[in-house]
């Protein structure tokens, strides 16, 4: 019940604030060149991302985030240029089906399964170059239910998960299900045009829209067996949720998301494990409340404040 959950609701709207990480022998000096979001990997598998970092100031832990259904890496740049700056090196890493991954042929289809794998590659590279350093999970939407599923996975390297809007439960689910059910029947290699049931649910900015059409390494079809993949991925973050019990967790809603049902969010919160977790919802907010131009400075400045709290726990300054 809300009564009983560590809320807090900010009425107010939100913009937003790129990178990527190589080979595990200069990644420091990668991140120390990937100000502007450069291109990077991690580990032999060679995972690719980007990476943010501001050397002028003390770095004082560092985010991995992942990314929405048909986005990149590259769309924390604005996110993750505000983090850096706030002494918060942030990487982003490419779900397999998306990005460089897709762009370059070597994964084209979604495969949230080893992307788990790949986060987990992803911060045994930051652990080595940023060693003792705290590292947080931020992800969205579906990389928010990716963030928790890893996080549930090996809770000793991580120091904090940030999930928006990480729940499976979505407006006209049981339309959709229906739809890319019979199409998985007729052909599961068919595939689906997701601006509409996506792009256009999830911002309303005629502007941001287009960005989010234009950019090459986003992907707008996705055939019905990965969409079924996708559902079937989300609707067990819930189970994750319910053994993520050693990582302080935030979990953040936006009340104006057309795309993902607040309430499916407040039941995913209620079933985390931890005792230390929160929950944000903001009020003006739509569903992608840490991607360019839907987050403000009060947004920011709530995620990192929550980090610092935890930061200053752990006995940093």
């Amino acid at each position: 019940m809300l009564s009983q959950i560590k809320i807090l609701v900010f009425l107010v709207s939100v913009i937003l604030l790129s990178p990527q990480f190589s080979s595990p022998t200069h990644a420091r000096e990668q991140a120390e060149d990937a100000a502007s979001g450069e291109i990077v990997s991690f580990q032999e598998q060679g995972v690719p991302g980007r990476g943010w970092i501001d050397p002028s100031v003390k770095t004082r832990g560092v985010i991995l985030a992942i990314h929405g259904l048909s986005l990149n890496s590259g769309s924390y740049e604005s996110f993750a240029n505000e983090t850096a700056r706030r002494g918060l090196p942030t990487f982003a890493i490419d779900v397999r089906g998306f990005g460089q991954w897709n762009q370059n042929g070597t994964h084209t289809n979604l495969d949230l399964t080893n992307t788990v794998l790949d986060v987990h590659d992803a911060i045994f590279s930051i652990r080595q170059h940023f060693a003792g350093l705290p590292i947080f999970l931020v992800g969205e939407s579906m990389g928010g239910a990716v963030a928790i599923t890893a996080a549930a996975q090996r809770p000793d390297y991580i120091s904090g998960v940030i999930a928006s809007v990480p729940s499976g439960e979505r407006f006209e689910e049981k339309k959709v299900k229906l739809k890319v059910g019979a199409k998985y029947i007729l052909n599961p290699k068919q595939q689906f045009d997701v601006t509409g049931k996506v792009v256009n649910r999830a911002v309303s900015n005629d502007e941001i829209r287009q960005l989010w059409l234009d950019d090459p390494l986003n992907r707008l079809h996705l055939s019905a067996k990965e969409l079924l993949h996708f559902q079937t991925f989300m609707d067990r973050c819930i189970e994750h949720a319910r053994r993520l019990d050693k990582v302080p967790v935030l979990i953040v809603q936006g009340c104006r998301d057309n795309l993902v049902k607040p309430q499916g969010t407040i039941a995913l919160y209620n079933q985390v494990a931890s005792q230390d977790k929160h929950l944000i919802l903001i009020g003006s907010a739509e569903h992608l409340v840490f991607q360019k131009s839907q987050f403000t400075k009060q947004t920011i400045d709530m995620v990192v404040g929550w980090m610092n709290s935890l930061l200053t726990v752990g006995g940093e300054s």
